[in-house]
């Protein structure tokens, strides 16, 4: 787990893109308090 997005961006381009088999990747961010909005139906 990252603590940070510089420590999250260091672990993408330094450790898994250093991998020659990773081609690609994608991050997503949880939250951790949800965001309430009105949404229309």
């Amino acid at each position: 787990m990252c603590r940070s997005i510089e420590e999250l961006q260091h672990v993408l381009i330094n450790k898994l893109q250093a991998i020659d088999e990773v081609q690609s990747t994608e991050t997503l961010i949880s939250l951790q308090n949800p965001i309430s909005r009105n949404v229309k139906p």
